[in-house]
This record gives structure tokens, sequence and C-alpha cells, in this order.
């Protein structure tokens, strides 16, 4: 690719290209001034004239708008994007907080070796990143995690850059897009199948700790049932190559699930254990946490989209006007009632108020409609002495503590049968104890409904 900005170049009126920091197969980055505060930037610059396929474009605009909704001290923070035209060409600028330091395969390519307890530190900074983009709604999926880039600044820490290959994994899901993006070596088997999930950066994450302590790519080191066999090249504690082991597993539903859980296991590993048993094959929507003593169910609602936002608005402007029709009459019907008695005027102000009925019946089934295309979101806290369920939906949030051992039985069954479709639909679930019932709904599958049932049979 050609240099698209010499150093001292003004773009925009605006910024002084300093110097290329970077250069990928479609874009380039410089290093930048903003001439307004004098601060430092980095300018990734796209080229349409230079692009061979307007995925690219896509891709580079998908990045700027998700990066605008991050806010995480370790993800550099979105200043600006704008674009520019000339007789020739046409340019795409994203503007971001520039980050000092340099990326692990530069530390790595200059002799660095980190021994297991600087790659243990590297791996939780990145997972708590990792748990902050999946737990999203709709979770964010990086799609590239690489020593490239991961950025380590001199007093260790660690930044997650280049979010040109992210996904919203709702869309991607759906659309099952025909080309794959990522770093050979680092992608899992799935991503080949332009399938991704947020187990799939656990795995890039893996092979990243791979080549952090080998010195090698994991695609030069030899395999064993298709596994990269870092152990012969490695020496590590048995309980962090076996915590390593679980990111790398080539199956999806044999991998770690979550950043929570790698992060859990990373930091205790004899109190946690995971085993393959209870996984959720190719389910990004459900969190789950399995301690010796304690279970923590997450469950995302479905993201906002044009049907559910149509369905809200019907809903909420149908609620607010039943509502002041309501209160309106109550106030004549009081009036009337005070200075006339029973009379004619009461008599029709009462007929009046009760074809208010079907309209609320209508908003009624409106709101349900809604409450089935997006589900709740869901958290359930629960260990050997209560259970905290947390509750958040459309125009409802609820909070209920409990005692475990109250606990009789849990059950799930299928609300609204006739609002479904081949993604889920609305399950409820009924934590039954000896004087109550708690309940909670959540879009889920057939499958998701009855693996989460047994997991919650088994904890209690």
């Amino acid at each position: 690719m050609d240099d698209l900005h010499r150093s001292e170049d003004i773009v925009a009126d605006r910024y002084r290209i300093v110097r290329p920091l970077g250069r990928g197969g479609t874009s380039v980055t410089y290093e930048a001034e903003d001439l307004t505060n004098y601060r430092l930037v980095a300018i990734k610059v796209l080229s349409l004239r230079q692009m061979g396929d307007w995925k690219v474009l896509e891709l580079f605009e998908r990045e700027s708008r998700i990066l605008q909704q991050l806010s995480h001290p370790a993800i550099p923070k979105y200043l600006d994007y704008f674009d520019l035209d000339s007789q020739s060409d046409r340019r795409f600028y994203l503007v971001q907080e520039l980050v000092s330091g340099q990326s692990l395969h530069e530390l790595v390519e200059k002799g660095w070796k980190p021994d297991e307890s600087d790659v243990k530190a590297i791996a939780e900074q990145v997972l708590e990143i990792l748990d902050y983009l999946h737990r999203r709604v709709p979770p964010v999926i990086h799609r590239d995690i690489k020593p490239q880039n991961l950025i380590r600044q001199p007093d260790g820490r660690i930044f997650l850059v280049d979010f040109g290959a992210v996904q919203d994994v709702y869309r991607y899901t759906v659309s099952k897009g025909a080309t794959f993006v990522g770093t050979l070596g680092y992608m899992p088997p799935e991503q080949f199948r332009s399938e991704t999930h947020c187990a799939s950066d656990l795995y890039a994450l893996g092979a990243t700790l791979v080549y952090l302590l080998t010195g090698k790519s994991p695609d030069e080191l030899p395999q064993k049932r298709l596994k990269i066999d870092f152990r012969s090249a490695t020496n590590l504690s048995p309980q962090f190559a076996d915590w390593l082991e679980s990111l790398l597993e080539p199956a999806i539903e044999d991998r770690c699930q979550s950043a929570a859980i790698a992060l859990a296991n990373l930091r205790s590993p004899r109190a946690i254990k995971q085993t393959n048993r209870g996984l959720i094959p190719n389910s990004d929507r459900i969190v789950v946490c399995r301690r010796r003593d304690s279970l923590t169910v997450e469950i995302f609602a479905r993201p906002w989209k044009l049907t559910s936002i149509a369905l809200a608005t019907v809903t909420a402007i149908s609620g607010f006007g039943m509502s002041l029709l309501s209160l309106f009459f109550l106030i004549l019907v009081i009036v009337a009632s005070i200075s006339d008695g029973i009379g004619p005027g009461l008599a029709l102000l009462i007929i009046l108020s009760g074809l208010l009925l079907p309209l609320w019946s209508f908003f009624w089934v409106i709101f349900q409609k809604t409450h089935a295309l997006r589900g709740n979101h869901v958290r359930l806290d629960i260990d050997s002495r209560r259970f905290d369920l947390s509750v958040s939906g459309f125009l409802n949030s609820r909070k209920y503590q409990g005692t475990t051992a109250n606990l009789i039985r849990v059950t799930g069954s299928w609300k609204y049968p006739d609002l479904q479709d081949e993604r889920g639909r609305l399950t409820q679930f009924s934590l039954v104890t000896g004087d109550r019932v708690y309940r909670f709904d959540a879009i889920l599958t057939r499958r998701e409904m009855q693996w989460l049932e047994r997991e919650l049979f088994d904890f209690v």
C-alpha cells in the first residue's frame, strides 16, 4: 500500500501528520498532532482508490461505530471520524487516542522473553477487557486478538487496539458473511467457517499467550489431535498449562465459554473447575460461572431492532395516552358525583370510562409482543445460603432475594407459543420455595432452556 500522507501534511485543517505507525493490507495508521490542543493522536486512513472490496469500507465504518460506544481504560478512546474528497480519491479517517508503548509482537521480536507470571498478568488484563466487551448488549467480539494488537506500556499496562475486525455477534450470526477476518495462527477453527462467538476471542488469546511463551507463531508449533502442542515447547506449571489448554480446544463446545469463567479459573484454579459437561454450544447470550459453592447465571436480552423499537414506541404512547384519559375520566366522575349526585351525566361518564377497557387490552397485547421480541436481562447469583435474582426488561426492573435452603425445584416452560422463531422464544423459569415462587423470563432456544434447567437443578 502506498503512503497516503507525508510528515507535516495537514489533514482537515486540524491534524498535522508526524510519522507512520503501521500499515495494514487496506489502511495506514499515523501519529499526528491535534493542532487545537497540541495532543498526539492516532489517525487511521483508508483510501477508496486503493480498496479492492467494499467489505473493507464496511469494516472500517463498523470499527468507528463500535468504538464510539465503548468506554474502557484499556481501549483507546474514539475522538473523530470524517472523510475527505480529492480529484482522484476519497479518504476516510478514524481518529483515536494515541497509546504509548510497544506491541507484544515488537517486544518479543526484540528479544523479550516473559516468564509464566508475566504471561498470567497479561492474560488477566486482556480477559478483563474481553469480559467488558462480551458483556455488552449485544456482545462485541474483537475477532483479531493477536500480539500485534496488544500494546504494553513500560509500567506493564495492556491496551487492546485495532477494532477493524470487530463484529456485533447478533448481526453476524444472522448474516453469516461469506468472508472471514482474522490472522492465521491465531484464528479458531470456527472462524474459518465465518462463524464467531465470544469463545472465539478466548482461543485467539490462548494462541497469543503461546506466542509469548515460545517466541513462535502457533502455526509453527506441532499439533496433537488438532490441538496446538505448546507443552513440549514450554515449562509451565500443571495448573497454568491446563488452564491454557482450556482456551485452545479446537471444538468450541469443549472450549472455555466466557471471559468471566476463564478469568475466575486463572485467579483461583482450585476453587473453580469447569468441565466439558454442561457447556452450551454456540450460545453467546448466556454466561454461566460455576464455582465450588456458588453459581452465577447471566442472560442477555436481544438487541433493539426496528420491529421492537416500533412496538415499544406504540406501547409507550398508547400507555401514556390511556393513563391520561383514565385520570381525566376519574376526575370527571368525582366532580360529577359531588355536584350532581347519581344522574345521567355520571352514568355517561361511567360508560365512557368502560370504553377504555378495550384500549387497555390493546396496550397489554402490544406490551406482550414487545417483551416477547426482546426478553429480559437476567442475572442470578446463588450460593449455599441465599440467592439474588435481578430482572431488567422493557418498562420493568425488579430484584428478589431468597434462601437457598427453601428452594424445592426449578422449572422452565414456554410463554406465548405463537411468538417464536428459530433463534428461541420467551421462556419462563420458576424458582419454587416453600412459601412463594420467583419467576423470570428470557428468550432461549429449547436446547438452552433444557441445559439451564439442568444446571440450576443440579446445583440446587
